[in-house]
């Protein structure tokens, strides 16, 4: 069972992946697809990436490869990154604004 972070600690993790190749490749390029998520824990980040690439491209689960996965960390850890975004639309009846 892989370890699972505490309730509310996120890591952000980037998973590379691709179909594995045949014995006797016509094309000896992988097709490599890369997904960035923030999750508690390594099999998770696994788990979204499967799901994010068989929204891209059919594969069989048997021909899948995850070619390299690591974790990703902040330049500056101590710096609070707070945002927010905002979007007017200006309808013929009114203005209209969603702040997130």
């Amino acid at each position: 069972r892989a370890e699972s972070a505490p309730k509310g600690l996120r890591h952000t993790g980037r998973v590379q992946g691709d179909r594995a190749l045949p014995a006797y490749p016509k094309c000896h390029t992988l097709h490599l697809y890369h997904v960035q998520t923030i999750v508690p824990n390594h099999v998770v980040t696994k788990s979204h990436f499967w799901y994010f690439v068989s929204q891209l491209k059919k594969m069989n689960i048997s021909s899948r490869v995850i070619v390299s996965y690591g974790q990703v960390f902040k330049k500056y850890p101590t710096w609070i990154k707070n945002f927010g975004t905002c979007l007017c639309h200006d309808s013929p009846m009114a203005l209209t604004t969603c702040t997130k």
